[in-house]
């Protein structure tokens, strides 16, 4: 399911490098995270989804779903824990996941009643996004410091998010009828 170039050993130590690059915010994105067999199976799950609105007016709007199977059987992978222990240096415990799809009109606020996580994974199935669409996630430390995070297609983002708060950008009308697919993971 994952990618076979992130379980070598010499693509770890470059994920941990770029990791701890910057210390103020520590994330690294994974490209073509799964193989293409994998890719196939969660688009199509994620595009058979039934999606419910999830709205509380000053803080979001989009739309939620079960995750699907196939993320479920990743993350509980011995294989995806171990990869982000090595990445992070610490044991990861997924305490949360959901699937979100967002469309023109939807956002996610910057909150001071978020969730503690002391980690976030992103996995971005959207195909073919305009980020001047808006739509993408993004952090703050809460010192006027921004963070937007380069998602792609069928891309893993790790994120130690324990002093940032998240949101993500109001979709303009520009969208019209394209959605934009995420699941984040909430670890500790």
């Amino acid at each position: 399911m994952i990618n076979p170039i992130y379980l070598k050993e010499e693509t770890v130590r470059k994920l941990q490098s770029h990791y701890y690059q910057d210390p103020a915010f520590r994330s690294v994105t994974m490209a073509q995270f799964f193989t293409e067999k994998a890719m196939e199976t969660i688009l199509n799950e994620v595009m058979a989804a039934e999606f419910t609105d999830d709205q509380i007016a000053t803080m979001y709007r989009r739309q939620i779903s079960q995750t699907p199977k196939s993320i479920d059987t990743l993350i509980q992978s011995e294989e995806f824990i171990n990869l982000l222990r090595q990445i992070c240096g610490r044991q990861v415990e997924i305490i949360a996941t959901r699937m979100y799809r967002y469309g023109h009109r939807d956002y996610k606020i910057i909150s001071d009643d978020q969730e503690s996580a002391s980690y976030d994974i992103i996995i971005d199935l959207t195909p073919d996004w305009d980020d001047e669409l808006g739509g993408f996630v993004a952090y703050t430390d809460g010192e006027g410091n921004f963070y937007r995070l380069g998602t792609t297609f069928g891309s893993v983002t790790l994120v130690e998010s324990r002093d940032h708060h998240d949101y993500v950008k109001y979709v303009n009308h520009y969208a019209n009828e394209l959605k934009r697919y995420f699941i984040i993971i909430n670890a500790k």
